[in-house]
Order: C-alpha cells, then sequence, then structure tokens
C-alpha cells in the first residue's frame, strides 16, 4: 500500500502534467528558517521550535512559500519534478518534499494556509481548539495527543481527559499538564488499546515518517491532524485538519 506522501506526490504531479509545469524550470529552494523567522515572539518559551529540537523548512516555488517541520536540516534545490521525484532517505528529503507539495498547493490555489503563525497566534490557536472541538466533536471526552503540542495539550486538559504520546526523549516519561508523556513508538499500540474518543495527530508525522503506521491503528473518524506540515498533503487527500491561525 502506498504511504500518505506517495499518494500526495501522485495527485500534486498529475495536478503538475495538466497544468503543463511540470517540464518548466521552475526552481525550488528549501530554505531553514530560524526560530524568530519561523515562529517569531510567542508568549511561551516551551515550543520545540523554540528548544532548537526542531527545524521549520521553507520551500519556494511558482511564487509560493511552503513549511515543514523537520529534525533533520539542510539545503536542496531543484525543479519540481526532481525534488518531487527524489526517494526521501531521510526526514529532510521528506520534509524538503512535504513543503514543497505546500507550496504547490499554495499557488494553484488548492490550500492557503501553508505557513507557520507567528508570536501571540500559537496560544490563540490553542484556544481556537477548545472552541473547535466542542463544535465539531461535541460526544468526544477522552483525547490522545500524538506528538506534543504544549499550548494545546495545556488547553485539552483543562476540559477533556488527556494522554500524551511523544518521540523527544526529552519529554518521554515527565510529568505535564496532569499526565505523563508515552513513548510514541513503544506505547503507542498499549494506549490505543485504551478506550479513547479523539486523536489528535501532529502532521510532522508525514516527515518523520509514522503517519501512516499511525493511521492504520486508528480508525478515520477518531482522527484529526494538526499543524501547517500536513497542510497540502491533507488538502490532497481530503484528510481532517486543524490549523486555523497559519497563512
Amino acid at each position: 500500500m502506498k504511504s500518505f506522501l506517495e499518494m500526495a506526490k501522485g495527485e500534486i504531479l498529475k495536478i503538475l502534467e495538466k497544468e503543463k509545469l511540470l517540464d518548466k524550470q521552475v526552481k525550488v529552494t528549501t530554505k531553514v528558517l530560524t526560530p524568530k523567522e519561523a515562529i517569531g515572539n510567542p508568549d511561551r518559551d516551551d515550543f520545540p521550535l523554540l528548544k532548537g529540537k526542531e527545524r521549520m523548512i521553507q520551500a519556494e516555488t511558482l511564487g509560493a512559500i511552503g513549511h515543514a517541520f523537520s529534525d533533520h536540516i539542510g539545503r536542496l534545490s531543484g525543479t519540481i519534478k526532481s525534488v518531487l521525484s527524489l526517494v526521501p532517505e531521510n526526514n529532510f528529503h521528506r520534509a524538503a518534499q512535504v513543503g514543497t507539495i505546500n507550496a504547490i498547493c499554495r499557488a494553484l490555489s488548492l490550500e492557503n494556509k501553508t505557513i507557520h503563525c507567528k508570536d501571540k497566534e500559537p496560544g490563540l490557536c490553542s484556544k481556537e481548539l477548545i472552541l473547535y472541538l466542542t463544535e465539531r466533536y461535541p460526544n468526544v471526552k477522552k483525547i490522545i495527543m500524538i506528538g506534543l503540542q504544549p499550548a494545546m495539550a495545556e488547553a485539552i486538559s483543562k476540559k477533556y481527559e488527556l494522554k500524551i504520546l511523544d518521540l523527544d526523549r526529552d519529554n518521554i516519561g515527565k510529568k505535564r499538564f496532569s499526565t505523563i508523556i508515552m513513548d510514541g513508538e513503544k506505547d503507542l499500540d498499549e494506549v490505543l488499546k485504551d478506550d479513547y474518543d479523539l486523536a489528535l495527530v501532529t502532521g510532522s508525522a508525514v516527515v518523520n515518517n509514522s503517519i501512516d503506521d499511525i493511521a492504520r491503528r486508528i480508525p478515520k473518524g477518531k482522527i484529526l491532524y494538526f499543524g501547517v506540515t500536513i497542510s497540502g498533503v491533507a488538502a490532497l487527500l481530503k484528510l481532517p485538519r486543524y490549523c486555523p491561525l497559519s497563512h
């Protein structure tokens, strides 16, 4: 079975071929943003970007920008076709392709929120999340967050029963927001055996190559992706996504 990234690349390549853009020498330049460039000056200092755990990859093509989180950085340039045809060997390659897909989707008006929010917006996003969940998922009481987003987790913990899974070794085993953060690899099966109503999954899972395994284990109606990274993939594959304050 094809991965989410492979399916998204297949969809965007068909669109580009139809628009006669594949063979044009359109350059894709991938830039690594500093934390300040990516997130500005938010109200709290525990976001992964500010801790240096992740960096933001910025892809530019067709006059548009697409962002993607990655823990593996680098630089890459080439035509759209060459970047998307690359066999991804690491998280940076996947982030470059995801960022490129996001930029293309923005350029072709398939998705208009492909740039990360900044300054006070990440905090506002977490407050809006509760309203969003109340309206869209009124019967939800138990939530699993896969990929710690501290502002969201704190807001969720005040209203819902929350469990958190993460891949960051510095987070695993620590108590945050009245729950012990569990290992996103080792503890995933065990946590999903428990009763839960909704899994809130970081879109960065499409870059770290865990999204397909996660999606196989969670019913479609119980999963909601969040964040800017998965913007283009979500638009192309019609996946539910929450990221209201991205640009």
